[in-house]
């Protein structure tokens, strides 16, 4: 109905949720807002009975409606998603095969270095079972002591995964990167981060760091794990798509790895711009992930203190620019 109306010229009063598909300029006069019943009428009103708002709004409206025709970000969208339809199915429209795209500079098949299990039972294929390899021996650390891991308890191997969020954030690696390195060094832990093209190397290592995820979730069935994976909420991103090159296709990407993750008990999931965007919600993710790893409430006050909160300011006030600069086109 709004497209309708901007398209004749007709003015408009309406809500801002209703006006901000559609990208209304706050500052300037191309719709009349109105969110309460007096607002409505008194808006109404005016529109009727001042002859210069009605011309103005109706040359606004019409005016705004071929700009969104003549710059419409969706288009190529919907041409690529088209495409790949046509290209992915057969003549019986079933799906042929589906891959995801690959990262630049990650191989198609990653390398992964699993820990040697010494008294492992070899299933199909001479696979690992993982009920028979239990994780290897690590040092003992203050972060899970008095926590789910008991004494004679091995912690399972942590993994920190994002597939490149840096292509819409480029900020979240390094911030990401540097908190997590702090809480390897406060909890004694032997922390790796894999770089673009690396194996996964995951012998002798408590927590591996990887912000270019691209290995199958099932690669991992075997060991004893907890996967702590960052994405972005694709239903909150808006015109993101539309401004970050291979954005849509790493959105895919990422929700192949979301939709393995959900099935995996090992795994959780944060999205950035759900979560995370504001200072409370990003305190409150890492008491989260931490949890999930099996910390104890007095190792996580301790990293939330010490670790975490003095980047939330500044994370939440780079992100929300971003989303903004975003917004702005």
């Amino acid at each position: 109905k709004i497209l309708v109306a901007l398209e004749l010229g007709v003015p408009l009063v309406i809500t801002p949720v209703a006006a901000s598909p559609f990208d209304f300029d706050e500052n300037e006069t191309i719709v009349a807002f109105a969110s309460q019943a007096a607002d409505f009428i008194q808006q109404t009103v005016s529109v009727y009975t001042i002859s210069w708002l009605w011309t103005r709004l109706s040359r606004e409206s019409r005016r705004h409606w071929e700009d969104l025709a003549a710059h419409d970000p969706a288009r190529n969208d919907v041409r690529n998603v088209l495409s790949t339809v046509c290209h992915a199915t057969n003549a019986q429209h079933f799906n042929t095969k589906w891959q995801a795209q690959p990262l630049p500079g990650e191989p198609l098949e990653p390398v992964v270095q699993l820990p040697l299990c010494k008294h492992a039972r070899l299933g199909p294929g001479n696979m690992q079972s993982g009920s028979d390899c239990p994780p290897p021996p690590r040092a003992k650390s203050m972060c899970f002591q008095g926590g789910n891991f008991s004494d004679g308890e091995v912690p399972p191997l942590m993994l920190v995964g994002a597939y490149s969020p840096n292509f819409v954030f480029p900020q979240f690696t390094e911030m990401m990167g540097e908190i997590w390195r702090g809480i390897c060094k406060q909890c004694a832990f032997r922390c790796a981060q894999r770089h673009e093209g690396g194996e996964y190397a995951l012998q002798d290592i408590d927590l591996l760091i990887d912000m270019h995820w691209s290995l199958p979730l099932e690669r991992l069935q075997n060991i004893s794990h907890r996967l702590i994976f960052y994405h972005w909420d694709a239903g909150k991103m808006g015109r993101f798509y539309h401004y970050s090159g291979n954005l849509l296709e790493a959105v895919g990407a990422t929700y192949t790895i979301v939709a393995q993750a959900l099935q995996n008990f090992g795994a959780k999931m944060f999205r950035i711009n759900q979560e995370m965007r504001n200072g409370g919600g990003f305190v409150y993710s890492w008491r989260k992930a931490l949890g999930h790893l099996g910390m104890t409430k007095l190792a996580i006050n301790k990293l939330v203190y010490k670790q975490v909160e003095k980047f939330s300011v500044n994370w939440t006030a780079a992100l929300a620019a971003r989303m903004k600069a975003f917004k702005s086109g």
